[in-house]
């Protein structure tokens, strides 16, 4: 029997959004094809800023390696997560189609050695660019040797397919040259559960709800963050925190100061739902390295999202009408207004029945990744890799 592989670093019962994604298109892949075994590899640990549940049963297999100690430091949480890597990338080396996503970082270097090793098609699942997420967070240089060389074997190694999560990062990855012989858009965060609830209105009581549910690490500017948060705070809007990640202490510590903002450990999409404004950030230097889940989920649940990056990024992109992009270039005092004059009804809001890119994308790309995969998976019955063409 043939079988296809999917790595992902986190178990789909974290809800993690890789994982549940990953989930998801394991799940279509094993439904198109019953003939198929689809097995998702992942490891142990847990995943900060979601709520654990049940793995519901699926069609799909999966292998879940051993958590390892947790690390204490910065540079050794990073050692490990390579180590993780490359186990997934080892244990998953049998597979006849390998689909890797980008965490742990690297990922896709293992695999697509092991790959052409064994002269067999993988697809490379953009979620976050590495290297060039350690140039911007300032962990290595852009002209270092050790940069420069994982970028030429990546250009070497390229995939028979990547999975992109929008057409700006599809576009970074064609002009970088690492882009696989396709390329398909799949966006990220699509929740498919809990539909909108009823919301207040702006400059009416209940007042306006506003909330920052989720990752904040290095692509994130705690400062603008906080100022979006305090002006929704200032006009009497109910806020609530839940960060996790690398800067959510930070965070934490920036809106003490506001009593009034209300502290969460997470949130579920059905809580989610019930919130007026989301904040979404990505700094500049990150564009198209990382395309933040939160505003596509926001917009998804009918929500206003407050981006806090450029507009070129994909998840603005991605969340329609319905995201209002505040630019870098735009100073504190600046962000902390606008936000103060939206949640007032000051400033006009855009149509919240507007439609989302991201889902009819999402449902065109999860069908033509599944198609592309199943093709992939016949070219390896016919003992050849034939070009990947895509209707």
């Amino acid at each position: 029997m043939l079988t296809i592989g999917i790595i992902t670093r986190y178990a789909p019962s974290t809800r993690a959004i890789t994982a549940t994604d990953a989930a998801a298109l394991a799940d279509v892949l094993a439904h198109a094809e019953p003939r198929l075994r689809v097995v998702l590899y992942c490891a142990g640990g847990r995943y900060d800023g979601a709520h654990a549940r049940k793995a519901e049963p699926g069609r799909f297999e999966t292998v879940q390696l051993e958590a390892a100690e947790p690390a204490k430091t910065g540079v050794s949480r990073l050692m490990n997560s390579i180590g993780v890597g490359v186990r997934l990338a080892w244990v998953s080396r049998h597979c006849d189609v390998v689909v890797a996503q980008t965490d742990p970082p690297l990922l896709g270097l293992w695999v697509g050695l092991l790959r052409a090793l064994r002269r067999r098609p993988w697809a490379d699942w953009t979620m976050d660019l590495y290297p060039d997420a350690f140039v911007a967070a300032g962990l290595a240089r852009a002209r270092s040797f050790p940069v420069r060389a994982i970028r030429w074997l990546q250009r070497r190694l390229r995939p028979t397919l990547t999975i992109a999560l929008g057409d700006g990062q599809a576009a970074y990855l064609t002009k970088s040259g690492r882009a696989g012989a396709s390329i398909e858009v799949l966006p990220c965060g699509v929740p498919r559960s809990a539909a909108p609830g009823p919301r207040g209105r702006a400059g009416e009581a209940p007042p306006v709800s506003a909330t920052y549910a989720g990752n904040i690490g290095q692509a994130h500017d705690v400062d603008r963050v906080a100022a979006a948060l305090f002006g929704f705070a200032d006009a009497g809007a109910a806020v609530t925190v839940a960060p996790s990640g690398a800067k959510a202490e930070e965070l934490l510590a920036a809106v003490a100061q506001r009593p009034e903002i209300r502290v969460r450990s997470s949130m579920t999409h059905a809580e989610l739902a019930q919130v007026d404004f989301h904040v979404a950030s990505l700094a500049a230097d990150w564009t198209h390295l990382c395309v933040p889940s939160k505003a596509v989920t926001a917009a998804s649940l009918g929500a206003h999202v407050i981006f806090l990056g450029s507009a070129e990024s994909d998840s603005a992109r991605m969340a329609g009408l319905r995201c209002i992009v505040l630019a870098p270039e735009m100073d504190l005092a600046a962000v902390r207004q606008r936000c103060h004059g939206l949640a007032i009804g000051a400033d006009a809001l855009p149509p919240t029945d507007a439609a989302v890119p991201a889902q009819a994308r999402y449902a065109q790309g999860l069908e033509q990744v599944s198609r592309c995969l199943r093709k992939l998976v016949s070219s390896c019955a016919r003992d050849s890799i034939d070009p990947l063409t895509v209707p």
